[in-house]
């Protein structure tokens, strides 16, 4: 159970640490940048934050363990391939408005990623720490 909360504790941290840290880019690019710039990397930060949490969703509501009751909820699965109707639609508009820059919306959706490994080094080198100074400790 413990491992559980950990996880999802570490999802919330994470979407919480890419909002910031896209907010504080977006704002960045408000006071250098056009427009442009800034409502397409906004729109990719939301985009990458979005599909990881309808993952999120996806797999809390469909994986169980054998003995639990099975899920209630199948509009999971929806979710899943209506994400891309969502990314479609969205790169779709802005082309249509020419207001499309794909550079800046793959780094708003690149965000998330970087936030996730700079988090997993953390926890690694946190981790390799602790273990060091407890064998210090033994010996």
């Amino acid at each position: 159970m413990r491992g559980q909360q950990v996880d999802l504790g570490f999802l919330r941290r994470l979407y919480r640490t890419t909002l910031i840290s896209g907010g504080l880019v977006t704002l960045l690019l408000c006071a250098t940048a056009n427009s442009k710039w800034v409502v397409n990397y906004a729109l990719g930060v939301f985009i990458g934050v979005g599909f990881l949490k309808v993952t999120e969703l996806f797999v809390t509501q469909t994986y169980r363990a054998p003995h639990e009751a099975p899920p209630k909820r199948r509009w999971a699965g929806i979710l899943m391939v209506g994400k891309y109707g969502v990314l479609l639609a969205t790169l779709y508009l802005l082309a249509r408005l020419r207001y499309l820059d794909g550079v800046l919306l793959a780094a708003g959706i690149a965000t998330l990623h970087v936030v996730f490994t700079l988090k997993v080094f953390g926890i690694l080198l946190t981790g390799s720490q602790q273990l060091s100074a407890t064998k210090g400790r033994q010996k």
